[in-house]
């Protein structure tokens, strides 16, 4: 099944699970838009992706987000009255929701491996399911009962759609054909070939005359429903196209292609009308508004774009979170609001309770790679690739100051106390100024070492840092700039580093794949915790001490009992590397941020 295999690795979403223990409660920001749909009465989107996503298209804000499957979403569907919503998942489920009150309504399980489509029947009776499986399996709606399974791919189906009429039910596959089912009994009518490579996409104009497929090829075919006969061919060349939608009338075709374009073709006479731009890379989904006034794409850098038919547009182009790897989360003292930092250079302030994106704050011109809140939860300290560290004011965004230096400054954190900032320079130094004036008060020798992390206690009197270069981790004396421990902590870089709530120990993790715990007072090793497959890149400590969180660049948050040193929970749910955690001021929530674009929070208590 290369066909499945390359495209697992396009979406970058596909994860293998073991051992689930826990799943994330939200998701803010989305990764990768792997489909989209309109409702029937067009004042919504649904938008599937890490989660599945509601959108009001008046606001074009989520209104709405449907946690629930436990990995990213490939298809979404909406019954024919508005009321479900149909999710199919790679976690192999499929769930039907309540659109008005987001309850999850029912969830159907059958298939054996990923789900990549799912269709209501116009009736709304039945939902049609493709799966990696090679089936597509036929469910009843009002119960979730499987109806029955068809079964004749021989590789895994790509896609599922009911005729108009509700007599047929098409699919494309890997294997490189179209089969033609009846949906009422089940039987299959025809098998259509031509596709030199594996289909993608399937639909079908509204008149029931013509099928529309899209390949790997690099072409789209119009197919005629009653014969399986090839009418015409509308592209081809060496782009992959994922999606093609027809328009209501079904005069026009389009379809979303792996350079993030979008073709728009008149069907009568196979010319393209116009080429839709404005993705970056990978457009994995399209389709046209009820009233096919409107064009919609999702793509690879989880966005939606929105152009008007007719003029063609660009109507909206939406990032629902972050378009770049997210590098940095933190939790305001009053738990209400997350901070996230990315590689769009952009700072970012949620409303942990609705999902809701509240402001971005735009000035660094490089990667974010740490913030923190003031005790109070009214200023945000930051620091970039840029080389600066700045204030910013989180009620308005706006910037407070910018530190000054000779130095490039790439790291940051503001002392538990509020008083000082702490940033290791460029040239080893690190530097240690006042939050209310942004004066420079002294500087923390080091000897000759780059510190790429570091921690203040809670009593704001010590901190601590870990180096990139000779792997040592060095405690300070805030007030009297005096080193107390440089200790040789790890065999590779050191890469975060942590005091406990009490300030008796403090924790680091490597590149070396290892977390260790240290006793304040002698610095003195007390644990090293083993299970990561890869980097650790971030640790803290719940607020009362007992428990250690650590994210890795394998994917995975750890959760560890200090006391023990065992490991109490495995979190899975990112699709790529895990950058940065967080507790909840109460310790009841844990907030992650990834390369895969979003944040992500998890309930642990």
């Amino acid at each position: 099944m290369r066909w499945l295999k390359e495209l697992t690795i396009l979406l970058a979403i596909a994860l293998v699970v073991l051992g689930f223990t826990q799943s994330s409660i939200k998701t803010l920001g989305m990764g990768p838009v792997t489909s989209i749909a309109f409702s029937p009465d067009g004042k919504y989107m649904a938008a599937g992706s890490i989660a599945v996503h509601l959108i009001d298209t008046n606001t074009w804000q989520v209104i709405r987000t449907f946690e629930g499957h436990k990995l990213p979403v490939f298809s979404v569907s909406f019954s024919p009255d508005g009321k479900k919503l149909a999710s199919g998942s790679w976690d192999r489920s499929i769930k039907l929701w309540d659109v008005a009150t987001g309850k999850e309504i029912l969830t159907l399980k059958g298939h054996k491996d990923e789900i990549f489509s799912v269709a209501f029947s116009p009736d709304g009776k039945v939902l049609a399911s493709a799966s990696a499986d090679e089936t597509i399996k036929l469910w009843n709606v009002s119960n979730g009962n499987e109806i029955r399974t068809l079964t004749g791919h021989t590789e895994g189906v790509s896609h599922v759609v009911f005729s108009h009429d509700g007599k047929f039910l098409v699919s494309s596959s890997g294997d490189k054909t179209i089969k033609v089912w009846n949906a009422s009994k089940g039987s299959l009518v025809r098998t259509i070939t031509g596709h030199e490579g594996a289909v993608y996409h399937v639909a079908i104009s509204k008149d029931d005359k013509l099928i529309a497929s899209c390949s790997d090829d690099g072409t789209v075919r119009l197919w005629n429903m009653k014969t399986g006969k090839l009418e015409k061919t509308l592209e081809s060349g060496s782009q992959m196209i994922f999606a093609i939608s027809f328009s209501p009338d079904g005069k026009v075709l389009a379809c979303s292609r792996e350079d993030g374009t979008v073709n728009v073709w008149d069907v009568a006479s196979g010319k393209q009308i116009v080429q839709l731009t404005g993705g970056v890379s990978y457009a994995f989904s399209v389709t046209f508004s009820p009233d096919g006034k409107l064009i919609a794409s999702g793509s690879e850098d989880g966005s939606i774009r929105v152009w008007k038919v007719g003029n063609w547009e660009l109507s909206r182009e939406m990032h629902y979170g972050s378009n770049a790897p997210v590098r940095v989360v933190a939790a305001s003292p009053d738990g209400k609001t997350i901070a996230s930092g990315s590689d769009d250079y952009k700072i970012r302030l949620w409303n942990i309770e609705t999902n809701q994106l509240i402001r971005t704050i735009e000035g660094h011109t490089s990667t974010l790679n740490t913030i923190s809140f003031s005790p109070d939860g009214k200023l945000l300290v930051s620091a970039s690739d840029d080389g600066t560290v700045r204030v910013w004011e989180v009620n308005s965004g706006k910037l407070v100051r910018e530190l000054e230096s000779e130095q490039k400054h790439f790291y940051a954190v503001m002392s538990p106390n509020g008083e000082l900032i702490a940033s290791p320079g460029r040239f080893i130094d690190i530097e240690l100024w006042s939050t209310s004036t942004g004066q420079l008060l002294r500087t923390l020798k080091g000897g000759f070492e780059t510190f790429v992390c570091l921690s203040f206690s809670p009593d704001s009197k010590l901190l601590v840092a870990g180096s990139n270069d000779s792997y040592v981790v060095n405690v300070w004396n805030v007030e009297t700039g005096k080193l107390i421990h440089s200790i040789p902590a790890h065999d590779r870089s050191v890469t975060t580093v942590a005091f406990s709530p009490d300030g008796k120990t403090f924790v680091s993790g490597s590149y070396d794949k290892t977390i260790k715990i240290w006793e304040t007072a002698t610095g003195k090793m007390i644990a090293t915790l083993v299970g990561h497959a890869s980097s650790v890149t971030s640790v803290c400590f719940s607020p009362d001490g007992k428990t250690l969180a650590a994210g890795s660049l394998d994917g995975t948050i750890r959760l560890w009992d200090v006391s023990s040193g065992k490991e109490i929970s495995l979190l899975v749910g990112h699709g790529e590397a895990v950058n940065s955690v967080c507790f909840s001021p109460d310790g009841a929530l844990l907030f992650s941020a990834s390369f895969d674009r979003t944040i992500k929070v998890w309930k642990v208590k």
